[in-house]
């Protein structure tokens, strides 16, 4: 009954078509100036921009809607039918790449951001400055054995458990290495800090995850659709409009979110051989929209795998 009342809401709002040209005029943020190595401030898990959940498989939602499915923010709009093919979906899966290797082996200075911290590691440019501004009693005795101290604290899992529940993270794009931790932030931020002082090496052996984009995915994705991203706005109206604005003009479309690190902002989608798709694609891109494309291309380009 409330999904009904919110579709005759929505239904009276736009009973008049509206016009994608006055929309995307109106519109003075619609640029999404983007890049593949663009991050948040920090040195924690936020700052990453998560391209690998872009074609997430565990998001059922760009491929499994109903067509009468209405207003939702992950949409394809099958006017050629329910049954009409859209995203391939083994594309989908093999979009991102995660290579493992088992056991591999840097020191703690390699280190360079900390994937969770009961601390705000947003507002720190590196672990060096987290250290002296969040660890202070931590790192006074500068000496072997206040080293030892940190580095004996039961919080380092990636030293002190034989669970491999912590282990190293890189995602390709950022480039940084990552500590991927479920607790003992401060007491290892501490240890790093001293063992850069001290000049005394730190070896970590650990299981190292590489996320990378796959070039051949992009590849196909850039050669059949038509990609631009948007930015949005917090209060929904503006995807609504564009929403209805693309479905008045007839075109087959899908929107998805852009990476949540990235602020709020969506990813038009089109079938690039699809004619009736190319006057919207026209007027994005007169209007300034960012052409997904590139950005992609660069991404699959970043080399995702570590030496053994």
């Amino acid at each position: 009954m409330r999904g009904q009342s919110v579709r005759r809401i929505l239904g009276t709002l736009f009973r008049s078509p509206i016009d994608l040209e006055t929309l995307l005029e109106n519109n003075p943020a619609l640029p999404a100036n983007l890049a593949p190595s663009d991050r948040r401030a920090g040195v924690g898990g936020s700052s990453v921009v998560r391209w690998e959940h872009l074609w997430s498989p565990s998001d059922n939602n760009h491929h499994r809607l109903r067509p009468d499915a209405g207003l939702l923010p992950l949409h394809w709009q099958p006017l050629d039918g329910p049954r009409r093919r859209w995203t391939d979906l083994s594309l989908v899966r093999m979009f991102a790449d995660v290579h493992i290797i088992p056991e591999w082996t840097c020191d703690i200075t390699e280190i360079t951001a900390i994937h969770a911290s009961e601390s705000d590691l947003s507002i720190f440019e590196n672990l060096d400055e987290f250290a002296e501004t969040r660890c202070g009693e931590l790192i006074k005795d500068v000496s072997i054995a206040g080293l030892k101290r940190n580095l004996a604290h039961d919080g380092i899992r990636i030293l002190n458990t034989a669970s491999h529940a912590d282990y190293l993270q890189r995602w390709a794009w950022d480039g940084r290495l990552f500590l991927m931790n479920d607790g003992g932030s401060h007491h290892f931020a501490a240890a790093r800090w001293l063992a850069r002082k001290l000049g005394v090496p730190v070896p970590i052996r650990s299981r190292l995850r590489t996320v990378s984009v796959r070039r051949d995915a992009v590849e196909q994705l850039v050669a059949r659709y038509d990609l631009f991203a948007v930015n949005g706005h917090q209060d929904a109206s503006f995807s609504c409009a564009l929403y209805e604005a693309l479905r008045s003009s007839g075109t087959p479309f899908l929107l998805r979110a852009l990476p949540a690190s990235l602020g709020c902002g969506e990813i038009l989608i089109f079938e690039s051989d699809d004619r009736r798709s190319w006057p919207v694609v026209d007027a994005l891109r007169r209007h300034g929209a960012t052409c997904m494309s590139p950005v992609l291309e660069k991404l699959s380009c970043v080399p995702g795998v570590e030496p053994e």
